[in-house]
C-alpha cells in the first residue's frame, strides 16, 4: 500500500495466465464471466467495483501473461484529532 496527502493506494498482483486484452474492458460488467455456464455468476469484480466506488475510490487493472495487477485508490482520511 502507498499513500500521498489525498489518497491511499493498494495493489494486488498475481502471476497467473493474465486477462486477455480483448476482454479487459468488460471484466467489471455485471454477469460477465469466462467460466462455463453454472460455474460462475460473473458478479465478483462488479461487486468489488461497487464497494470501492461506494467509498469514493477507483479500481483499475493491467494484465499480461504471467502478471495481473489490480490497483485500488481510496481517498485518505484526515488525521484524527488527539
Amino acid at each position: 500500500a502507498q499513500s500521498d496527502r489525498d489518497s491511499v493506494f493498494v495493489s494486488v498482483e498475481d502471476n497467473g495466465s493474465g486477462i486477455p486484452e480483448d476482454i479487459q474492458g468488460r471484466i467489471f460488467e455485471p454477469f460477465f464471466t469466462t467460466k462455463p455456464m453454472d460455474q460462475g455468476t460473473g458478479m465478483g469484480l462488479d461487486i468489488v467495483k461497487k464497494i470501492v466506488e461506494r467509498h469514493q475510490g477507483s479500481i483499475s487493472v493491467e494484465s499480461e501473461p504471467g502478471r495481473t495487477v489490480f490497483r485500488l485508490r481510496f481517498p485518505a482520511l484526515p488525521p484524527a484529532n488527539s
